[in-house]
């Protein structure tokens, strides 16, 4: 009976040890199903950062797509050396302020930042690119020019100069040899401007007996050729852009902040010497203020671009002493905008005028646009001047370069 106990006893206990061990499986097959809750929860948290993730990436890929499609769309337009009338362009070596062809087309000359007017050999830049150009550097007196213009003293050319900081007008005569110092130039005389604003341009040619200073506050002053003030004229116009004077040096005119463009005329004394200017005509029809003037070559016409993107030309080979207004012989307006600088080509054939966005060419005869260029690239035209045989156009500004472009009526 005893033996019998033992035996139910050692069963009952196997069946509670195997009920704890059981119990002990289940539990133990619990926590991983938890574990594996979280990794699902883990899992799905790195999906959806990886979508986001996905997402952002995706943005970004269209942000530079369209950033791309936007460089090449402003790529594609083509560049002023890809147009016909580009001919070429060279280093300035310095900001263009103010750039003037000598009367014989021998020296292009330029000033800017530095203390000093650059003087270039024409010849030699049209010439190969492979050749720089020759050029040399007329010094200033510690100073620097804010504008240049070419005369003559009869047997020798002569190049004016207005100096920034000391306010004076300073002349050179411009040698056709090098003198005993090794220079191609002397200094003739510097004056005192006793002038307070800017002066925006220096005017005068080699047929011209006198020179013209026009300051910012409109006021004119007019110079013998030997440094001498004649004459000084407020011509009471608030601001004055420009000045332009006729090639024989017989009229000049304003471009103001005035709607009203006054044209003087110079009288000579008997020895051909200069006496004294006075207004001889006006001309009207612009609703706003003028931005620039250019006479043709005999100074019988004048071009003028307004504000109000007029373009007109004048004729002034009128009557003027018995009160007969100038003839107005066209008005066009302008497509490419305001038009800040013109200047009629020396055979009277075509017509440049310029904004900071546009060069076009005109028809002298009408006005008509014959071609022009957008000026992609060019940091701000300061000055342009034709070539004496009106084959280029050379254009230059703020990024020292200068720019040679073709006239589309000699282009070949």
């Amino acid at each position: 009976m005893l033996e019998i106990k033992g035996n139910e006893t050692y069963i009952g206990v196997s069946i509670f040890v195997f009920v704890v061990t059981l119990l002990l499986i289940s539990k133990l097959f619990k926590k991983p199903n938890k574990s594996n809750k979280s990794s699902s929860s883990s899992t799905k948290n790195i999906t959806n950062s990886k979508d986001s993730n996905t997402e952002e990436i995706k943005e970004e890929r269209e942000k530079k797509k369209a950033t791309t499609d936007g460089n090449a769309e402003a790529n594609s337009k083509p560049t002023i050396q890809q147009h016909k009338l580009f001919f070429k362009s060279l280093r300035a070596g310095d900001v263009v302020n103010s750039l003037k062809l000598s009367p014989d087309g021998k020296y292009l000359s330029l000033c800017g930042s530095e203390r000093s007017v650059k003087m270039f050999i024409y010849e030699t830049m049209i010439g190969s690119n492979k050749t720089p150009p020759q050029s040399f550097s007329l010094q200033l007196p510690f100073d620097n020019a804010t504008c240049i213009s070419w005369g003559s003293n009869g047997s020798q050319l002569v190049l004016y100069a207005v100096l920034n900081e000391s306010k004076k007008l300073i002349a050179f005569n411009v040698l056709d040899q090098k003198n005993s110092q090794g220079k191609s130039y002397e200094q003739l005389w510097s004056v005192p401007l006793e002038q307070k604003s800017e002066i925006k341009s220096i005017c005068s040619s080699d047929k011209s007996p006198y020179i013209l200073t026009c300051g910012e506050d409109t006021v004119v002053k007019i110079w013998s050729l030997k440094g001498q003030l004649v004459q000084t004229i407020n011509t009471s116009q608030i601001k004055a852009y420009m000045a332009s004077m006729s090639p024989d040096g017989r009229f000049f005119s304003l471009a103001t902040f005035s709607s009203e463009v006054k044209v003087f005329e110079a009288l000579k004394k008997k020895d051909g010497q200069i006496d004294q200017c006075k207004r001889v005509m006006s001309l009207s029809g612009f609703k706003m203020s003028i931005h620039s003037v250019s006479f043709n070559s005999d100074g019988l016409k004048i071009v003028t671009s307004s504000k109000d993107q007029s373009i007109k030309l004048y004729s002034l080979n009128v009557k003027y002493s018995l009160d007969v207004d100038p003839e107005l012989l066209y008005s066009v307006t302008s497509n490419f905008g305001v038009i800040d600088m013109i200047s009629v080509s020396p055979d009277d054939q075509v017509i440049a005028a310029a904004n900071q966005k546009y060069l076009c060419f005109m028809e002298f005869s009408n006005g008509s646009v014959i071609d022009s260029i957008e000026l992609i690239g060019i940091n701000k035209i300061n000055s342009m001047v034709w070539s004496k045989d009106s084959q280029y156009l050379i254009a230059g500004g703020d990024d020292k370069q200068l720019y040679f472009f073709n006239n589309p009526k000699k282009l070949k």
